[in-house]
This record gives C-alpha cells, sequence and structure tokens, in this order.
C-alpha cells in the first residue's frame, strides 16, 4: 500500500474515533438521566396566617415525591429579632407520605410576628451517594396572637369526632367583641388534608346568612350542591359581611358513609367453581373486598368452619346450598357480607 493508501486510512480512522467518543458522550449527556436537586418549599404558615396560642396548626411544606427519605428539622424564627428556635428535630420524614407536623403553640410562645424555617438532609445514594442539606422559609411573616382574638370561636366539632352522613348534627360556634348577636354568619366544610399541594383546599358552603344564634343543625353531607363525599374536614364559621372574620375546628374531624352506603362496600364473592357451583369435597375459595382489610369468615357446614384474611377456603363434605359469611370494620361501623355456594356431585 502506498503512503497515500495509508493517509486516507488513519484520517478515516480518526474520523470514526472523533464520531464514536462525541456519540458517547451526547448519549451520555441526553440519555442517562442525571439526578436532580432535591428541594423543599414551606406552605404553611407562608405568611399572612394568625395563629393562636394554645391551638393546633399544621406546619406544611413540600419536597419532590421521588426523592428518599431523611431527617428535618423546623425551627420558629422571630421576624424583630431573628431568634431561631428549634421546634422540632430529627423529625424522620417519609416523602411518599409525610408533608406536615402538627403543632400545638405553647403559652410561653410572645405573640408577635413570626416566620417557619425548615432544613431538610435527603438522604440520596442516586444523587451520586451525597446527603444533601436542603432548606426554606416562610414568604412571608405569619402572626402568632393570644387565645380570644379572633371573635368567632368554633366549639363542635372541634377534631376527633366522627359524623355519619345523613344524620343530624349541631355545629356550636361562640362570638365576641364585633360580631353582634344580630349578626348573619355563613357556615362552611374545609377539606385542607392534601397538605402537599397548598392549591388543593377545597372551600364547600353549608349555608349562608345563618342567624348567630350559636348553633345549627346540619344533615351531615348536605349541602346545596350536593352530597359532600367521606373524609376528613374542618369547619369554618364567619361573619357574613366580611368572611375574612372568622373561627375554624382547632384539628380535622371525620365525615364517613351512611350505614348503608358503607354496607355496598363489603362484598364477597365465590372465586372458583362453575356458576356458582363447586364439587363435594373441593375445596370452595371466597374473597372479599372493601372494609379495612381484616376479615373474618364463618363456613358452619364446611371444613374449616373460620378463618381470617383476603380469602378463605373450606371444603364441604355433603350437597347442598351453603351460606359463607363475611364481617369487616367499614368506616367504623362492622358490617357483614355473604356469599352462597352450591355443592353438587361429580
Amino acid at each position: 500500500m502506498n503512503q497515500k493508501g495509508i493517509s486516507s486510512i488513519v484520517i478515516i480512522l480518526i474520523i470514526v474515533g472523533v464520531l464514536v467518543v462525541g456519540g458517547g458522550v451526547w448519549y451520555w449527556q441526553n440519555q442517562i438521566k442525571q439526578p436532580t436537586t432535591p428541594s423543599i418549599t414551606v406552605i404553611s404558615p407562608n405568611g399572612r396566617e394568625e395563629w393562636e396560642i394554645g391551638k393546633k396548626h399544621d406546619i406544611k411544606w413540600r419536597i419532590p415525591a421521588d426523592l428518599p427519605g431523611g431527617t428535618m428539622t423546623i425551627s420558629l424564627i422571630q421576624s424583630d429579632t431573628k431568634k431561631e428556635s428549634v421546634l422540632f428535630s430529627d423529625l424522620a420524614i417519609d416523602i411518599s407520605t409525610n408533608y406536615s407536623v402538627n403543632w400545638t403553640i405553647p403559652d410561653n410562645i410572645s405573640p408577635g410576628s413570626y416566620t417557619i424555617s425548615a432544613v431538610a438532609l435527603i438522604n440520596a445514594p442516586s444523587l451520586k451517594g451525597k446527603v444533601y442539606k436542603i432548606s426554606d422559609v416562610s414568604d412571608a411573616p405569619f402572626s402568632i396572637v393570644v387565645a380570644g382574638t379572633f371573635p368567632i370561636t368554633v366549639l363542635s366539632p372541634n377534631g376527633g369526632e366522627t359524623w355519619q352522613i345523613g344524620t343530624t348534627q349541631t355545629i356550636r360556634w361562640t362570638t365576641a367583641g364585633s360580631i353582634s348577636k344580630n349578626a348573619l354568619v355563613d357556615i362552611y366544610l374545609v377539606d385542607d388534608t392534601c397538605s402537599h399541594d397548598e392549591k388543593c383546599m377545597v372551600v364547600i358552603y353549608i349555608t349562608r346568612g345563618a342567624p348567630n344564634t350559636g348553633s345549627f343543625n346540619w344533615t351531615v353531607g348536605n349541602y346545596p350542591g350536593g352530597t359532600v363525599g367521606v373524609g376528613q374536614y374542618k369547619i369554618r364559621v364567619a361573619s357574613a359581611d366580611n368572611n375574612s372574620i372568622f373561627g375554624s375546628s382547632d384539628a380535622l374531624f371525620s365525615i364517613v358513609a351512611s350505614k348503608d352506603d358503607a354496607a355496598n362496600y363489603l362484598t364477597c364473592t365465590l372465586s372458583n367453581g362453575t356458576g356458582g357451583n363447586i364439587l363435594i369435597n373441593s375445596p370452595a375459595t371466597f374473597s372479599a373486598s372493601g372494609g379495612k382489610g381484616f376479615y373474618n369468615w364463618s363456613a358452619p357446614h364446611g371444613s374449616p368452619s373460620s378463618g381470617t384474611g383476603h380469602q378463605f377456603s373450606t371444603v364441604y363434605s355433603t350437597t347442598g346450598l351453603f351460606t359463607v359469611t363475611v364481617t369487616s370494620e367499614v368506616f367504623s361501623s362492622v358490617f357483614s357480607s355473604t356469599c352462597n355456594v352450591s355443592v353438587i356431585a361429580p
């Protein structure tokens, strides 16, 4: 091969090498997913809230759900002195579920203007084995005020109650100061349980312009637009003239399904067999759904005659039509469901 041919081959090899190396770099940069630096955002209190001393309040934050867990320190910062007081330290966080912590403001906290600081140490082996320190502070100060500063206080439900849809319950409150006994109030239901997203608060008006008698009988679940779903809520009572003057339940209460609706959540089905038939001396397998996942089974003529769990199998040694019963807790009440099985000869 002459010199010219050798030179041509060398040039070609150089070009191929550049393309291979360049392509590898492009692939690494564009195809290999690079880890994202973690971040945290304080969403409550985030400015302009008024929290009463002695009351329970939820400190809330947001962290990307795809990050691993870690520990968090929550601190209170006084706006004028910049004095920082640790409220919670080494708080274990499960990023998939835990976006808040409940804080009862102690009596030794002085009324004034404050912000909340959240500092998290994220254990991130996927992020090149690093432990990231991330932090955020309330966007603006919030106020801590003396209990009773608000002219409206919700007495019931005030947290922890369980009210069943369709029953009649009494919402109770007191008013003072600028709220006249002759004033009118608006009563509404607030769903703010989705603490990872400050935009998901739902406000449902129960009634507008109610007399300020201190009580209102409510058919649980009913509102002018329909019926609310089961879940956890707070009640707010506000001045009809100025909804910025209001009082709320200190903590969440639960609205649960009516007995008729709850019973429909628990079902029992025969998982095997044909057309509801099972051969004699062959296992009959039943499945349950709904409830809270703990099921008790009763099969008086089968062997075994009882059991627990999502599925239950029993064997019948005689032919006939038999009934199996499963019980489970559904929305704080115990309900049952039945299955029928026809046992036939081969």
